[in-house]
């Protein structure tokens, strides 16, 4: 995955790095948002997370083992990971139905405004710099990386299956709603079962489908008339 990058550093495993450090930035962010947003609609519980410090969102799993288990077994090729889970407390919501979703919804949406914003600097930036400056400039680089993991973010977390944000967001509509507990950990349990028998299916999905829509995306900034 790390190949994906532009202009990246020669030293494989800086890039990784980088790469890990930037999801796990914009993942605390995803979950201050969940955070943020349940708190206001009425779960007292998660106050401790309405904060913006990423060290406040770190998981023992999430951050830690679950990336270290797709370093190994994908031949220290691909790094990915995810910052603590917001544990959302349906039942301190004022109105369940709504509330569940809008606090679930808040992370996805936290990552296509930090796309929004970055493209809205990427665009500006071609008023300050020639095409030359653009294709070689870390700083346009970076803004695109920005952009490219925000997306990833959000298209991954808006997938219906659990325990993703896209089967989430009804859960509060639905009753019984303990039950779901259980489906996020056999999802989760699914979706190691995947990357350890079969780590050529993420990167078939990067190949195929995200680098050819990204490098569209690429060429079209660099010809967007200004």
């Amino acid at each position: 995955m790390w190949n994906l990058f532009f202009h990246m550093h020669e030293d494989h495993y800086i890039s990784l790095a980088y790469f890990f450090a930037m999801i796990f930035i914009f993942s605390g962010l995803h979950e201050y948002a969940h955070a943020r947003i349940a708190y206001a609609c009425g779960d007292v519980s998660v106050k401790n997370r309405v904060t913006l410090n990423p060290f406040k969102h770190i998981g023992l799993v999430e951050t830690i083992l679950f990336p270290a288990l797709i370093l190994y077994i994908s031949d220290y090729q691909i790094i990915f990971g995810s910052a603590k889970p917001v544990p959302i407390n349906i039942e301190l919501l004022r109105r369940r139905g709504r509330d569940t979703m809008s606090a679930v919804l808040a992370g996805p949406g936290m990552n296509f405004f930090l796309i929004v914003t970055t493209l809205v600097v990427m665009i500006i930036s071609k008023f300050f710099m020639t095409p030359k400056e653009l294709s070689s400039s870390f700083l346009v680089n970076f803004l695109g990386n920005c952009v490219l993991i925000n997306a990833l973010l959000v298209c991954l977390n808006l997938i219906p299956f659990p325990p993703l944000d896209g089967f989430k967001a009804f859960c509060g509509f639905l009753p019984r709603w303990r039950f779901f507990i259980i489906l996020d950990l056999i999802g989760i349990l699914a979706l190691l079962y995947v990357f350890w028998n079969y780590p050529q299916f993420f990167m078939t999905i990067m190949n195929d489908y995200v680098r050819p829509c990204w490098q569209f995306v690429w060429k079209c900034y660099f010809h967007f008339p200004v």
